[in-house]
């Protein structure tokens, strides 16, 4: 799961900004919200809401923008092919990014889990929906479901079944 900042300075010294939650196991595109307009503090505090929502300081990196495009729509692709869609956000918040064309540096990203589409249970809002996605999409067994061991094994139905790899670790555990 990568949080993603994209950043637009106007010449009065305001942001435009859009923020986008990446699955790149399975999902694509989750969230994707923007801000038009905002000050330099407004910027400031999103990125420390974001620093804070992580255990790890250097979680939040400055990368080069052509890394941060080849995320975002390679992962939405990724996404597709799989039979899921960006966020219904997305259509409005994708102008803060580059049209996505040849200009872009195409950068080869693995998407998926060892060359498997992969489900965080614990995490998603109706997992079963995505499991049946899953089976429709690439058969049952042919992806990976990944437990968050929260303690909790309520309505864990699909995970009994023998179809999904299930890894039993906490995900800061998971490589």
């Amino acid at each position: 799961m990568a949080m993603i900042i994209v950043t637009r300075k106007h010449i009065t010294g305001n942001f435009t900004y859009g923020i986008f939650q990446v699955d790149l196991y399975c999902l694509g595109v989750k969230e994707a919200l923007y801000k038009f307009n905002g000050t330099k503090d407004d910027l400031d505090d999103i990125i420390q809401k974001q620093s804070e929502m992580t255990d790890d300081e250097d979680n939040l990196i400055e990368v080069d923008y052509p890394l941060v495009h080849n995320i975002i729509y390679g992962s939405i692709e990724y996404a597709e092919e799989l039979g899921f869609h960006p966020s219904k956000d997305f259509p409005i918040t994708k102008f803060i990014l580059e049209e996505d064309d040849d200009h872009i540096e195409l950068i080869d990203i693995e998407f998926g889990k060892d060359g498997k589409p992969a489900v965080m249970f614990g995490m998603e809002k109706h997992p079963d929906n995505i499991l049946k996605q899953l089976d429709k999409s690439v058969g049952p067994g042919n992806y990976t479901v990944i437990y968050a061991a929260d303690g909790s094994d309520e309505d864990l139905g699909p995970l009994d079944t023998d179809d999904e790899e299930i890894i039993d670790k906490p995900f800061e555990e998971m490589d």
